[in-house]
């Protein structure tokens, strides 16, 4: 039987008497003191093998995207690169829920940001893990498309208002007068100005989208680059106001 009091043990023996006096830090203490097993570590490896996740396994993630429909169906319509802004209109919610959800994908290693050095309108794109997820919940969508030659710091400082209407109208060399109609035409909902627009063309000149064209009129063409029409495009997917997944399940209804 053990005893111990400001740091003394005391041994005393089946009938009570005293045998013996020490330090608790004594071996001989650490000696008679009953040890405890510590039970072994059993590592997410031994479990799922080689096909588990980096940092986490696939039954936490299944269990984590199960359990919100938001971050399933945001995933569904993350075919492409697009910010927050993009994502609001085809996923129905608002653009607070839309950047909370792509900050949840992110931290757990299904999305990634393409500009993480712009402080507004960040890309977001899918990881390969979140590829492989978004296809295992819907197998019927199309696959995930990722162009390699855009700078994607230059595309996400065209997902503003205004700088998107004026690209995704450009199909020849036109003037700023002309893309603000064009602009306001397809969607009436924008207000811009000729002026607008003309501050805007030394912008989109300076990220490479826009290049001038010299002609015999009076007022200075533009034309979009290579980079501006592979940028083009993106902004018209994204636009889409139809969602991908809607349009899904309308074709398997019907």
């Amino acid at each position: 039987m053990f005893s111990c009091c400001h740091r003394v043990v005391t041994i005393f023996s089946a009938d009570g008497c005293t045998l013996a006096k020490c330090c608790s830090d004594s071996p001989f203490v650490h000696a008679l003191r009953p040890q405890r097993r510590r039970a072994p570590q059993i590592s997410s490896k031994h479990v799922l093998g080689n096909c588990a996740p980096t940092g986490m396994s696939n039954d936490t993630t299944l269990q984590w995207l199960s359990a919100s429909r938001r971050r399933r169906r945001l995933l569904a319509e993350l075919d492409q690169p697009m910010t927050a802004q993009q994502l609001h209109p085809r996923t129905h919610l608002s653009r607070r829920d839309c950047s909370d959800v792509l900050q949840g994908l992110q931290s757990k290693g299904l999305v990634t940001c393409l500009n993480p050095a712009s402080r507004r309108s960040r890309l977001y794109g899918l990881t390969r893990e979140g590829q492989r997820w978004r296809k295992h919940f819907w197998p019927e969508l199309p696959d995930y498309g990722q162009p390699k030659d855009i700078d994607w710091q230059v595309h996400g400082e065209l997902c503003f208002r205004h700088r998107e209407a004026v690209v995704r109208v450009i199909d020849d060399f036109m003037q700023p007068a002309t893309m603000k109609r064009r602009a306001r035409y397809a969607d009436p909902s924008i207000r811009m100005s000729a002026n607008n627009v003309r501050d805007l063309v030394p912008e989109l000149c300076r990220l490479g989208v826009l290049e001038p064209v010299f002609t015999r009129k009076a007022h200075r063409h533009y034309r979009l680059t290579p980079l501006g029409k592979a940028c083009r495009v993106l902004l018209q997917r994204a636009r889409d106001a139809h969602s991908r997944l809607t349009q899904q399940q309308s074709a398997s209804t019907s």
